[in-house]
């Protein structure tokens, strides 16, 4: 399934964390390339020549599907701004979200800052980690439990000089491991679809912004992926 451009999504955090969280105790590989004109602000003659260097994020889309390409679930993102690495992060944390996955959701976290995650929300353990941030995106999101995420779009790729506050994250980081070289980091919104028991393809409520996505958009789900010494993580 491959999808370009939606009219809903949802913001999930007025801090930028992926939702709140409450305590515990309480066809080929889509990795084909396509440009996406519907994302491009204006129109370009047809005799000028624009490097796909010089197109915003959007333009060339990348997308790898469960089938194809090992990942739970589909995802996709211009693959100019985001590795592959990071595409199969995004599946993978999400769907640890989606079916409640502790082992999975521990894969893509930074290990130093497991054990704080957990004991600030009252868990025992990550598997009851994964379970409160399920139901806590059900609750965020106004949708059933029973709901199964499809469909992921990584609507954007906001680099240091974006403007995004990075410092609680880069405290988190570092309180739980002083010597975690950083090597890079960006806050991503994320395009949602997901069904449940009524339907299929349904999808998170919220605003669109046709012309590429401004730090603060309400309309996506946005997640923060942090280089920490060389490999990539979800930072939550």
């Amino acid at each position: 399934m491959k999808i370009r451009s939606k009219k809903a999504a949802i913001f999930a955090s007025a801090i930028m964390l992926t939702f709140s969280l409450v305590s515990c105790g309480s066809k080929s590989s889509s990795s084909s390339e396509s440009k996406v004109e519907s994302n491009l602000v204006g129109e370009v003659s047809d005799d000028v020549n624009v490097s796909s260097d010089d197109m915003p994020y959007g333009a060339t889309y990348k997308q790898l599907d469960p089938q194809f390409d090992k990942v739970p679930i589909v995802v996709e993102y211009d693959v100019r701004f985001v590795q592959d690495e990071e595409g199969r992060l995004v599946s993978d944390y999400f769907s640890a979200i989606s079916t409640k996955d502790g082992e999975k959701l521990k894969s893509v976290s930074y290990e130093k800052l497991i054990d704080t995650r957990v004991k600030d929300n009252n868990c025992s353990d990550i598997q009851k980690l994964a379970e409160l941030m399920h139901d806590s995106f059900a609750t965020e999101n106004n949708i059933g439990s029973d709901f199964t995420i499809d469909y992921l779009s990584m609507q954007d790729y906001k680099k240091e000089d974006s403007g995004f506050d990075f410092s609680a994250y880069d405290n988190a980081v570092l309180a739980a491991d002083p010597n975690a070289k950083i090597n890079s980091k960006a806050a991503v919104p994320v395009y949602i679809m997901y069904s449940d028991s009524e339907a299929k393809g349904r999808e998170l409520k919220g605003s669109y912004a046709s012309n590429g996505v401004q730090i603060g958009d309400q309309g996506y789900v946005w997640i923060c992926i942090y280089n920490i010494d060389g490999k990539y993580y979800v930072i939550y």
